[in-house]
């Protein structure tokens, strides 16, 4: 079901759609620190793409965390599995 997209929406209504999206995209580090992020790059007056880096790292921690190896099977078979080949 894709979520509705609005205009001009207030502040409320921004943090509640950004919190569907993230439990439906299961961004959970995101989540939890979008609020805290986002004030601080209003403050430290971030461009975007500074603010998109903040943002997204505590993601990639929190996965690279709870990563786990399979035995016998390297990053690079695990890619090429799922079709991270490039194509080739």
């Amino acid at each position: 079901m894709p979520l509705p997209r609005r205009r001009g929406s207030t502040e409320q209504a921004a943090e509640a759609a950004i919190d569907t999206a993230c439990h439906l995209l299961r961004l959970a580090a995101i989540g939890n620190e979008f609020n805290e992020i986002a004030d601080r790059a209003i403050k430290d007056r971030m461009t975007y793409c500074g603010f998109l880096t903040e943002l997204l790292m505590p993601e990639c921690d929190n996965r690279a965390r709870r990563w786990i190896p399979l035995p016998g099977l390297s990053n690079e078979r695990l890619c090429l599995t799922f079709g991270g080949d490039g194509g080739s």
